[in-house]
């Protein structure tokens, strides 16, 4: 069975087919982008995007150039979207959410020592606030989402803690964090 076939008649065969690619656009993804939660988070909506579009492959093309295809566009896009979107890391959001008395920001010449505790409690509630809003969205996506960026740990490992498949692993954490992407912009345009 060719590829264009599974694709229109076998949606099984065709996911399989989907699958057994993913480890090689992974790597063609962390190669490209040099960051690997990036990388997840590109193939991920490569996979997404080739299964919505399976319709469209004719079988002119092998189904693996047409998949680095979509991930290239996929890569493009979140360049882009970066280039438009100041980066704000965890560990300045963790700075902030654990500031009590804003001496963090105070220090570092931000504010003045009161402006310093009502920035500091501002971020703290707009994280927690983010974060409960992750965890009445889907609670295994918080889970998740907090192992991973937050605690650091293994993919791997998280798997077999929460006893989810990888796949499902990665589903659940790229939709954790366009989910957290959306609450923050949404945010920042009500500032």
């Amino acid at each position: 069975m060719n590829a264009q076939h599974a694709a229109a008649d076998f949606p099984a065969a065709f996911a399989a087919q989907l699958d057994s690619h993913r480890s090689y656009l992974l790597r063609a993804a962390r190669m490209k982008l040099r960051d690997p939660a990036d990388a997840e988070d590109v193939v991920q909506e490569a996979v997404i995007a080739a299964w919505k579009g399976r319709a469209g492959f004719r079988g002119q093309s092998a189904l693996r150039t047409w998949l680095v295809g979509i991930l290239n566009h996929k890569i493009v896009d979140l360049i882009r979207d970066k280039q438009r979107r100041p980066a704000v890391s965890w560990d300045e959001i963790a700075e902030f959410a654990g500031d009590e008395e804003g001496a963090g920001a105070a220090e570092a010449g931000h504010a003045s020592l009161s402006e310093g505790v009502a920035v500091a409690y501002e971020r703290r509630q707009l994280c927690e606030q983010v974060l409960g809003e992750l965890e009445a969205y889907s609670p295994k996506a918080a889970r998740i989402f907090v192992l991973r960026e937050l605690e650091g740990e293994d993919t791997r490992a998280i798997c077999r803690r929460l006893q989810v498949s990888s796949a499902n692993c990665y589903v659940l954490l790229h939709r954790a964090r366009q989910f957290l992407h959306q609450r923050f912009d949404a945010f920042a345009a009500a500032a």
